[in-house]
């Protein structure tokens, strides 16, 4: 039986995550298949909330929220 889309996708997010800890983008602490999942439902939230109406600005600021829970390598890597 073939996987839903989202699943697929999830798989992909999870493994180029796991490269950007690899590669020391991302802590070496960091649940890439968490991470994966967070990204996969904010996006799928907001498309939901933007279908409805929801402001862009609105929509953005969501996205800076999620961005928080990014974990950081270390002290001044991101904005």
């Amino acid at each position: 039986m073939p996987q839903p889309a989202t699943s697929e996708w999830a798989r992909t997010a999870a493994q180029r995550l796991a490269r950007a800890v690899e590669d020391g983008d991302l802590p070496a602490d960091t649940d890439h298949d968490a991470l994966a999942c967070h990204v996969m439902v904010v996006g799928e939230g907001n498309t939901v909330h933007a279908a409805a109406g929801t402001s862009r600005e609105e929509l953005h600021a969501t996205v800076a929220v999620a961005l928080r829970a990014v974990p950081r390598t270390g002290a001044g890597t991101r904005a």
